[in-house]
């Protein structure tokens, strides 16, 4: 961890934080025996990450006194596990970067855990690399060459037409009681939508802003990361303590997917799905529904679903159902998850439970 991350978290994070890494040069610090001090650079950066996220160790000034003193907590263990485990992150985050032996080795790594070794031709991967990085710029790049103006208001107006359906519905079900009933039709008309692009990337001048910290070096790869990696989390630093930017979008005009976000109560569907097949303005409505129009209706029944329904019409965590319809919800539920949970696939039984939200 190089100077300048510590830096921007000293600057960035919250008040509380910033108090806590103040004391570290005070005589005798509450959470911190006078006798330890860091040997190297990199057990001072862990006792940063022990500083700012306390509650993972649920370390509190008491118990914080007990740990150290206590003959059960060894600080150097301690801080070696915290040590391997920031530089096993580092470098695993960084293997693309590096020379092949580096590659290779977490191939064998990823294959173990996940299955397939994410191996790809190296276009594809640098395609995906820069799309990944400056992913709105390359946007800006799509939406000018591909994306029709009129694709944005039809999209709009299909939307509106399937939350009516959906709204209309909800009336069939007879599980559901009229009072969970009528909270569902609000959280229906409240959901927002964002269609294509965020306007703002086919303003040069915006685009430029949004990119100025970052400091990209021709033939400077592995170093191009690095400073990737600092002005993503500076960009996410900054976010602390401020309100919630609901026009954020999560993912970039050229992406063929949808999203919902629960803690906004929104659905965003970007230029790039919005393309044959899946949608074409001059299709007949009937093509464009039974494609796209099923997107839509999938992103927005997320805002029911086992995960969702937990979240009202404002996005926050809110148990709105009757306790009734939940019951029933639930037994519906347990439904789909025995019928999936029974279909076999390359002799492996899938999981019923991790179906539930699609």
């Amino acid at each position: 961890m190089s100077p300048e991350i510590v830096d921007i978290i000293v600057r960035q994070t919250n008040r509380k934080a910033g108090q806590m890494i103040k004391a570290w040069n005070e005589p005798s610090p509450t959470c911190k025996p006078k006798e330890w001090k860091p040997t190297d650079e990199m057990e001072m950066y862990a006792w940063f990450g022990l500083l700012l996220f306390p509650g993972v160790f649920h370390c509190n000034n008491m118990q914080a006194k007990d740990l150290w003193h206590s003959r059960h907590f060894d600080i150097y263990n301690a801080t070696i596990t915290v040590n391997n485990y920031l530089v096993w992150q580092a470098v695993r985050t960084l293997t693309s970067c590096l020379s092949k032996p580096f590659r290779d080795a977490y191939k064998g790594v990823r294959k173990a855990l996940m299955g397939s070794d994410g191996g790809e031709e190296i276009w594809r991967y640098c395609v995906a690399d820069t799309n990944n990085v400056i992913g709105f710029a390359v946007g800006a790049i799509f939406v000018r060459q591909a994306f029709h103006g009129e694709s944005k208001p039809e999209a709009e107006h299909m939307i509106n037409e399937i939350r009516e359906a959906f709204k209309e519905n909800l009336n069939n079900l007879t599980w559901m009681d009229k009072r969970t009933r009528e909270r569902a039709i609000d959280k229906a008309n409240a959901i927002t939508d964002m269609i294509g692009f965020p306007d703002y990337i086919l303003n040069p001048r915006e685009l430029d802003k949004k990119y100025a910290d970052l400091e990209i070096v021709p033939n400077e790869y592995f170093e191009n990361n690095i400073q990737v990696a600092m002005y993503n989390l500076k960009t996410n630093l900054e976010k602390l303590d401020q309100p919630v930017n609901k026009t954020h979008w999560g993912m970039t005009p050229q992406m063929v997917n949808a999203y919902y976000t629960p803690t906004k109560n929104q659905i965003v569907f970007p230029a790039g799905i919005l393309q044959s097949p899946f949608y074409d303005t001059n299709n007949p409505k009937s093509l464009n529904f039974g494609a796209m129009g099923v997107v839509m209706g999938h992103e927005l029944t997320h805002a029911f679903d086992d995960q969702g329904r937990e979240y009202d019409k404002f996005g926050n965590i809110h148990r709105w159902w009757d306790n009734k319809s939940i019951e029933r919800f639930n037994e519906k539920a347990e439904c789909i998850q025995r019928q999936y949970g029974s279909y076999k696939m390359n002799g492996r039984t899938l999981n019923g439970k991790q179906t539930l939200g699609k």
